[in-house]
């Protein structure tokens, strides 16, 4: 009975962390999506003259980078972390799917 209900996880698993990490992905993108409008304002409420915006796709990133040096993340840390923790879950579950797959069949022949 355990092992039913650990693989019937497993099954649910794969796709929701999957779907999980896609939405993460795509929030962060949408949060930093107007990055240069967001480091104008900020450059304007810190009274630096220049600012550049520094971008990475993955894990999604956009920090402004003021010409004093100091600089601002417009993604939450959390965004990243929950990203990668998804993918963790889809990893973990892919891996179970395959153990159950492989024991029924040393089970059941």
């Amino acid at each position: 009975m355990r092992s039913g209900i650990a693989r019937l996880l497993c099954y649910v698993g794969i796709p929701a962390s999957i779907v999980f990490a896609l939405l993460m992905y795509a929030a962060s993108l949408v949060g930093s999506y107007d990055a240069g409008k967001d480091c104008a304002a900020r450059q304007s409420d810190s009274g630096a003259r220049n600012v550049d915006v520094t971008r990475s796709s993955f894990p999604p990133n956009a920090t402004c980078v003021f010409a004093d040096g100091a600089t601002e993340n417009l993604v939450p840390t959390s965004f990243a972390v929950l990203l990668w923790g998804s993918i963790g879950g889809s990893v973990v579950c892919v891996a179970g799917a395959v153990f159950f797959e492989r024991r029924s069949e040393r089970l059941h022949g």
